[in-house]
C-alpha cells in the first residue's frame, strides 16, 4: 500500500475519533506547528489536502529560535514551501537568552517553553471565536524517545505514559494525529509524493539526552525488540487510560478534602487524606499545587507536603519556592502564597489595641481580629423576680449559658482584647488557675489565630474566653436583681476547632 496513502487515513481517523473537524456549527481553525523537517512537512501537506476536501482553516506557524546558524535558512524555506502551497503563514522569533537564568531549565526546555507560548499565543489570536487547535508532527520515535527519557528521570506513571494524543492548554487543543507513525514511514510519504524538507543538523550532536538515545540506545533495543515503536506506543496507551482514571478519582478527593478559602489560602483535611490510598494522596496534592500560581513543583515538593499532612505536628511548617508556605493546623493543612510582602508583611501584624465596653450604654459592639476574624458582642439585661414583679413583667430565669453566651452581675464594664503571654483565667469549677495558652492548645485553637483571640476582662480580672472557658470571678450569687447575658458571635479564619465546655 502506498506509505502517503496511509499518512492521509492515519491522520483522517484521527480527526474522527477526536471530533476534529471543521463544522458549521462548531468552528475550527485548524494551526500546524511547521518547523521545515519531515515531519511537520508531511503533516502539514496531508492537513491542507483535507481541509481543500472539507472546507475549514488552515495557517501554518513557524518558530524561529535563532539558536542554528541554518535557522535563518530554514525559515526563508518555510516561506517559500507555504507561499507555493498558498498556506498563510505566521513565523515568530525567540531567544532563550530572554529567559532569566534563575527560570531557566536548559536550552532545550527554554527553546520549548518559547516554542509552545509562541504556539499558544498565534493560535488564540487568530482563530477568531473558532476553536483553536494546533497540530504538531510527534511521531511514534518521539514517543519512544520521550518515555525512555522520563523513565531515566525516575517520572510517575504520567510521565511514564508519554506524549498525549490530543490535550488542552491555554483555550487551545493540542493534537498529535502522526504518534502512531514511525518516522520511517514520514520518509517514505514524503520522497513518494515529492515533498521538499529540511534536515536540523543539532538532531546529530549527542551532547543531547535525546539524541544519544535515538543514536546510540535505541537502536539497540531495536535488536531484542524489532517494534518497539509498536509495544512502547501500547504501553504508554494504556497508561495514559489509567492515568485518567486516577485522576478522576484523585479530583473526588480534591474535592471531598481540600477547599479554597480565600485569595492565596487554600486548605486540606488531613484525616480525609489520610484515609485515602497513598497514590491519591499525591495526585490530590499535585492538584492543590497545580491551583498556585507558581509552576515547576517536583516529586520531593509532594512528598514533603504529604509528610506534613500524615506526620507533621500539630503546628508543623514547611516552606515552598515562590513564596509559598504550609503548615499544619492540627487536622488542617493550610497552603499559602505570600502577597509579595513575604515574612515582613507577617510581622507587621501588630495586636489589636483594648476596646472598652459599657453594656448599658452600648447593646452590640464590634471586634475586629488583627490576624482575621471578626467578632459581635451583644448584650441584654435580664430582670430577677422582685424588679420583674416592680415592673410588671415577666421573671427571666437564670440559665446555663451556651458555648457562646456567659451570663454576668448587672451593671459592669468589660475591656475586650487578647490576652498577653501568662495571662491566666481562674476557671469556673475548678481550683487553681490556668494559662490562656494552654486553653488554646487543649481546644485547638490554631497558632495563628491565637494572637487576636478576643477576651473580656472586668478590671484585671480575665472573666470569659468565649466559647472555650468560663472564669468563676463575677459569676451571679443568687438575688441579683439585673444581670446581663452576653453573647459571642464569631467568624474564624480557621474553622478548625470545636469546643465542647459548658460556659455558666
Amino acid at each position: 500500500m502506498c506509505p502517503l496513502h496511509d499518512v492521509r487515513r492515519t491522520v483522517s481517523e484521527f480527526l474522527d475519533a477526536h471530533a476534529l473537524w471543521p463544522t458549521q456549527d462548531g468552528p475550527i481553525h485548524w494551526f500546524v506547528a511547521y518547523s521545515g523537517g519531515v515531519d511537520s512537512t508531511v503533516l502539514l501537506h496531508v492537513l491542507r489536502d483535507l481541509v481543500a476536501a472539507r472546507g475549514g482553516q488552515l495557517t501554518a506557524v513557524h518558530v524561529e529560535h535563532g539558536l542554528r546558524a541554518r535557522s535563518t535558512a530554514d525559515a526563508a524555506f518555510v516561506q517559500q514551501v507555504c507561499r507555493e502551497a498558498d498556506i498563510p503563514l505566521v513565523v515568530r522569533s525567540v531567544r532563550v537568552t530572554d529567559i532569566p537564568r534563575s527560570e531557566s531549565g536548559g536550552v532545550e526546555a527554554d527553546a520549548r517553553r518559547l516554542r509552545y507560548d509562541a504556539l499558544a499565543d498565534v493560535a488564540t489570536s487568530q482563530a477568531e471565536g473558532a476553536q483553536p487547535v494546533v497540530f504538531l508532527g510527534h511521531h511514534a520515535d518521539d514517543q519512544v524517545e520521550t518515555v525512555l527519557l522520563r523513565f531515566l528521570r525516575g517520572t510517575s506513571l504520567t510521565g511514564l505514559a508519554g506524549i498525549r494524543p490530543v490535550r488542552e492548554w491555554r483555550r487551545t487543543l493540542w493534537a498529535r494525529p502522526l504518534l502512531s507513525l514511525e518516522k520511517r514511514a514520514l520518509v517514505s510519504a514524503a520522497e513518494a509524493a515529492g515533498w521538499a524538507y529540511v534536515e536540523d543538523e543539532s538532531n546529530e550532536m549527542q551532547v543531547f539526552a535525546r539524541n544519544f538515545l535515538r543514536h546510540r540506545v535505541i537502536p539497540e533495543l531495536r535488536r531484542l525488540q524489532p517494534e518497539l515503536a509498536r509495544v512502547v506506543g501500547r504501553a504508554a496507551a494504556l497508561a495514559q487510560a489509567e492515568d485518567r482514571w486516577l485522576d478522576e478519582q484523585a479530583e473526588r478527593l480534591y474535592r471531598a478534602c481540600a477547599v479554597q478559602r480565600g485569595r492565596g489560602t487554600w486548605e486540606i483535611q488531613c484525616h480525609l487524606l489520610a484515609a485515602a490510598p497513598l497514590p491519591l494522596q499525591r495526585r490530590a496534592i499535585k492538584l492543590l499545587l497545580n491551583c498556585l500560581p507558581s509552576t515547576g513543583w517536583t516529586f520531593d515538593h509532594v512528598e514533603s507536603i504529604l509528610h506534613l499532612c500524615t506526620y507533621g505536628g500539630p503546628s508543623a511548617e514547611l516552606h515552598l519556592p515562590h513564596g509559598t508556605r504550609a503548615r499544619r493546623v492540627y487536622e488542617t493543612l493550610v497552603l499559602t502564597v505570600d502577597s509579595g510582602r513575604g515574612e515582613s508583611a507577617r510581622a507587621e501584624v501588630r495586636p489589636a489595641p483594648p476596646r472598652s465596653w459599657d453594656p448599658a450604654v452600648e447593646r452590640a459592639v464590634d471586634w475586629e481580629s488583627p490576624v482575621g476574624g471578626a467578632w459581635r458582642f451583644t448584650s441584654r439585661v435580664c430582670c430577677g423576680a422582685a424588679s420583674a414583679a416592680d415592673a410588671g413583667r415577666p421573671f427571666d430565669r437564670p440559665f446555663p449559658a451556651t458555648l457562646h453566651t456567659a451570663v454576668f452581675p448587672f451593671p459592669v464594664q468589660f475591656v475586650i482584647r487578647p490576652a498577653q503571654p501568662g495571662e491566666r483565667v481562674e476557671l469556673l469549677g475548678l481550683n487553681g488557675s490556668k494559662k490562656v495558652q494552654d486553653i488554646f492548645v487543649d481546644h485547638k485553637v490554631p497558632r495563628g489565630v491565637r494572637p487576636g483571640y478576643p477576651c473580656l476582662f472586668v478590671g484585671d480580672d480575665l472573666v470569659w474566653v468565649p466559647g472555650l472557658a468560663r472564669s468563676r470571678r463575677h459569676c451571679l450569687v443568687g438575688d441579683e436583681a439585673e444581670w446581663l447575658e452576653i453573647a459571642a458571635v464569631e467568624t474564624p479564619p480557621y474553622d478548625t476547632f470545636h469546643t465542647g465546655i459548658d460556659v455558666r
